[in-house]
């Protein structure tokens, strides 16, 4: 069973990543929906999204992160368009004018992929940090998450202005917010991020004014959340947060309203991914934010009677669920042997 890079597993030890690393990758020949899951209906999908692979899958473009495989899939139409070989790719993210960003673990970057995503990429160095999520705001400053320091120390937030390729701003974790995972902006630039604090518990916290920022400011809610995955702000301006299930439960969305008195509250919506096995990150689909596309590990492979990897028996898949009610619409098989960790869409469903 997949245990998350997000968990305390791959934040203890160096040897993790380091195993990680050290598996072989697989190619995929097509994407095909899986057949033990198709969608109970599609009435309530997006224009154009069926089960078939020809359809579209999540969007106009959808782009998954591979750790395992070292890969980031490009996804058009239901069907594999590119792979990008990235070492160590983890948090994906897309800007209005289409460029991806992919936090890059093994190269303590962020590469920016213009379209059509196959020349050489741009990187934004994060020198002495090993990033983990990345977003971007309406006016295009950037933010990355770093969930530790290339030493095991503390983690960051470092952010970068339009068009910068070194961090015009870093903010250093402390005892009330020592690592950091996912992040994302709001429409008006505050930048929303998960992790844990000094004493290894999750944290929500914010950065007021986003790039103009001065500190983290640590967010409690009402609810207690295990393993902090993806994180993404609606268009309406609420918090969702997904608590991975690390193959013991149901991985859920959990939304809040905006922060008052230092809170997120209560979850004003609970989204159960029923279907899904070890979801890690999540993407809104649709103007009205009525899907979430995830990245997700779908179960032990059949097919593998004696693992050579700790993840050859495992299978990435993405799948679109209806939002906030969690009953999953269609759902697309990636390959073998993966640890499925970002996922973006383009055009993007930015607040």
């Amino acid at each position: 069973m997949y245990s998350s890079p997000r968990t305390a597993q791959i934040l203890a030890a160096a040897a993790a990543i380091a195993m990680l690393a050290g598996c072989s990758g697989s190619t995929i020949s097509s994407l095909v929906p899986t057949g033990s899951e198709q969608p109970s209906s599609t009435g309530n999908a997006p224009k154009g999204f069926t089960s078939h692979a020809g359809k579209k899958a999540g969007g106009e473009v959808a782009f998954i992160s591979d750790f395992n495989n070292h890969a980031v899939y490009v996804i058009r139409r239901g069907q594999l368009a590119a792979t990008l070989d990235v070492d160590g790719p983890e948090g994906l993210a897309v800007d209005t004018a289409h460029n991806l960003y992919v936090a890059n673990v093994a190269g303590s970057n962020v590469l920016v992929y213009a379209p059509p995503y196959n020349g050489t990429p741009t990187a934004l160095t994060d020198p002495g940090f090993r990033p983990n999520g990345v977003a971007v705001d309406a006016r295009g400053d950037v933010a990355v998450a770093s969930y530790e320091s290339n030493s095991y120390g503390l983690g960051s937030i470092a952010f970068y202005a339009k068009g910068a390729t070194s961090p015009t701003k870093v903010i250093v974790g402390d005892s009330k917010f020592a690592a950091d995972y996912y992040c994302a902006f709001d429409a008006s630039g505050n930048l929303y991020l998960d992790g844990k604090n000094g004493s290894g518990a999750f944290e929500a916290g914010e950065v007021v004014g986003g790039i103009g920022g001065k500190a983290v400011k640590p967010l409690t809610t009402g609810n207690l959340l295990q393993y902090p995955g993806g994180m993404q702000v609606s268009k309406t301006g609420k918090i969702a947060i997904l608590d991975q299930s690390q193959g013991s439960g149901t991985p859920t969305i959990y939304t809040y309203n905006p922060p008052s008195h230092g809170s997120l509250g209560t979850p004003v919506a609970t989204t159960p991914l029923s279907s899904a096995n070890d979801a890690v990150a999540f993407a809104f689909e649709d103007r009205n934010d009525r899907f979430v596309l995830t990245a997700d590990t779908f179960s032990t492979s059949p097919k593998v009677k004696r693992a050579r990897s700790a993840h050859e028996d495992q299978i990435g898949q993405t799948q679109l669920f209806n939002y906030p009610g969690g009953s999953v619409v269609t759902s697309v098989r990636l390959p073998y042997n993966a640890v499925l960790v970002g996922v973006a869409l383009d055009p993007p469903e930015n607040p």
